[in-house]
């Protein structure tokens, strides 16, 4: 059995969704031994991707290209389907709209497209609107990440369950040395943190709604309430401009811009609090890694996939309230957190291992139902 898995993405910006693609490859790799595996990269070998060159079990494709957008939809399409897989998995985004092969595995993590649209930019909206339909289309199974954004895929794009595979995101407790106070003192001083300080992580971009956030944290700070600093880190998205120059001029606000892969448990375990202010998410990982990294106070808004993600660990506010945002910063500043022993219990249920084993599971099964497995590849 030979699996196709386009990876290109890991050569643009590395958020959330990277990640969510990085993680499933490896894990599935790991749980599926009888297969091979062709991993289409763009350019170089991205470093996170380096140590799979001694696999036996994985060769790379690579495509070329400076332009994001020929190279995404035009070439990458092109090239994934000379390669001749039994089953083609898009672990990141949607379908490129030029793709209809059998057994492919498309990934819709949420569909802000439709439920937020006045957060992207037009053209934003219009391209994934159709990528959306499109892996809807063409899927053998559409991939994506909540029972919430299961949900908004069965009632917007008119998709049975059967047809949506969830794959939750995972979580990773740090090693103890990327979590010491040594660590975190010495990521303070790189990135000119506060001694305290809240932490909001995320893309700069207006569906985290780091405005409101700002709001409610300048507000709260002129009525004399004694806040600590806040941090506000991730890399710059669109829209925000004006808002970040607002957050600095303030001179109460630090922001990072992206933070170092190695330097993010560290920057995590500092903070006394994290807020996660979120308008729409489809998922909502930065909370569970401040957990993981020993953060006890969650304060997050109410958007349905926190709440299904985040459990009874975090202090809710009524999504986009600003009052009630002021309200759970100024309950956070009295509140001990939840306990450890909840917080790992809601973390166990969110296994990276879990996710690719039942994408592998799932392959299999497909491909012998209708006789398409071909074996493994030479």
């Amino acid at each position: 059995m030979k699996i196709a898995i386009d990876l290109t993405s890991l050569s643009d910006n590395f958020s959330g969704l990277e990640r969510c693609a990085l993680e499933i490859t490896r894990a599935l790799v790991d749980e599926t031994p009888d297969a091979d595996f062709v991993f289409v990269i763009k350019n170089e070998i991205p470093p996170m991707l380096k140590s799979f060159r001694e696999n036996g079990r994985v060769r790379f494709c690579r495509i070329r290209g400076k332009n994001k957008l020929v190279a995404n939809q035009i070439t990458l399409p092109l090239t994934m389907s000379r390669i001749g897989a039994d089953a083609y998995v898009f672990p990141a985004f949607p379908v490129p709209l030029l793709f209809s092969q059998k057994n492919t595995y498309g990934m819709i993590a949420d569909l802000g497209c439709y439920d937020c649209p006045e957060t992207m930019k037009k053209k934003q909206v219009l391209f994934f609107r159709e990528g959306a339909k499109h892996t809807a289309k063409v899927s053998r199974k559409v991939l994506t990440i909540s029972e919430f954004s299961a949900g908004r895929i069965c009632e917007l794009l008119k998709q049975s369950r059967e047809r949506i595979l969830l794959l939750y995101m995972g979580t990773k407790k740090p090693e103890p040395e990327m979590i010491s106070k040594r660590k975190v003192e010495e990521v303070r001083d790189r990135y000119k943190l506060p001694e305290r300080y809240l932490l909001s992580l995320s893309t700069v971009e207006p569906r985290k709604n780091l405005k409101l956030l700002i709001d409610a944290y300048l507000t709260l700070v002129e009525k004399g309430c004694e806040l600590p600093g806040l941090v506000l880190a991730g890399r710059q998205g669109w829209l925000m401009e004006e808002e970040v120059k607002r957050a600095v001029d303030s001179g109460r606000i630090v922001f990072t811009g992206f933070i170092d892969e190695e330097d993010l448990p560290a920057v995590y375990a500092g903070a006394e609090t994290f807020v996660f202010p979120s308008l729409y998410e489809g998922f909502g990982m930065p909370p569970l890694e401040a957990q993981a990294c020993g953060v006890k106070r969650v304060v997050a808004s109410d958007a349905p996939a926190l709440k299904e993600v985040l459990g009874e660990t975090a202090l809710f506010f009524r999504n986009n309230v600003r009052a009630d945002l002021e309200r759970a910063l100024r309950e956070a500043l009295k509140w001990d957190g939840v306990d450890a022993s909840s917080i790992a219990d809601n973390l166990a249920r969110f296994s990276w291992s879990a996710s690719g084993r039942k994408l592998g599971k799932t392959i299999k099964k497909d491909l012998a139902l209708s006789g398409d497995g071909r074996g493994a590849a030479e």
